[in-house]
């Protein structure tokens, strides 16, 4: 199951066969051990017009938990998609998932990152898991660049692999297991020692930048 996602998030998640158990917003929190109906959910918050706040707040289709219940809620996948530093050292502690797929900006702190590292808890940093609408604006100037159309399965595929061979490429130097597959080559990137995978898409990061340099030089 799914945790700390807003209602367009959670459509996201169960699109892609996900089970969404609870959903927490700036106005309230719902919770549904058995899933949340979400199609239902999306309806409540964006078609009510009663619903004013556009809030998962009174959801009839779940119980309503307080946000520090919420980070004890019994999931696979906590998805942060809203507010920066939300996961400091103390609700890190809390937490029963196994991975933080950081769907917001720097929604873990530096406390919380150390706690998650030290708990065996994975993350997904920000700067990969959230990284869809940057990376697609790149692809339109592309696109105007070559005079060229996409279309928006072309496009959807291209942003899969990117996604999916980076995080592959961190997850290799944070385990400083150098491996070259169909899908990416870790070995340039791994440092000799295993790191947090924060540092590590840092890495990956800085050695891109150095190897554009010591093809073209510095620009003005």
């Amino acid at each position: 199951g799914f945790g700390n996602v807003g209602s367009a998030t959670a459509e996201i998640l169960a699109a892609q066969g996900a089970r969404i158990v609870a959903v927490n917003d700036a106005f309230g929190t719902v919770h549904a051990e058995a899933g949340l109906d979400v199609d239902a959910l999306a309806s409540y918050v964006h078609a009510n017009p009663a619903n004013l706040r556009r809030t998962v707040a009174g959801f009839p289709g779940a119980a309503a938990i307080s946000k520090a219940d919420f980070w004890l809620v019994d999931a696979d996948i906590l998805v942060p998609a809203a507010l920066g530093e939300e996961i400091d050292g103390e609700v890190a502690e809390r937490l029963t998932v196994r991975l933080v797929a950081e769907g917001a900006n720097g929604p873990t702190t530096q406390e919380g990152d150390r706690v998650l590292q030290a708990r065996g808890i994975d993350l997904i940093p920000d700067i990969i898991c959230n990284a869809g609408g940057v990376t697609v604006s790149y692809y339109e100037w592309l696109q105007n660049q070559k005079l060229e159309k996409w279309t928006e399965a072309d496009v959807n595929q291209r942003l899969e692999r990117a996604i999916k061979s980076n995080y592959a490429i961190i997850r290799d130097a944070a385990r400083a297991t150098p491996r070259r597959t169909p899908l990416h080559n870790s070995r340039p990137y791994c440092i000799g020692a295993p790191t947090d995978v924060r540092t590590a898409a840092m890495c990956l990061a800085l050695r891109r930048v150095e190897s554009h340099y010591l093809l073209e030089g510095f620009s003005q």
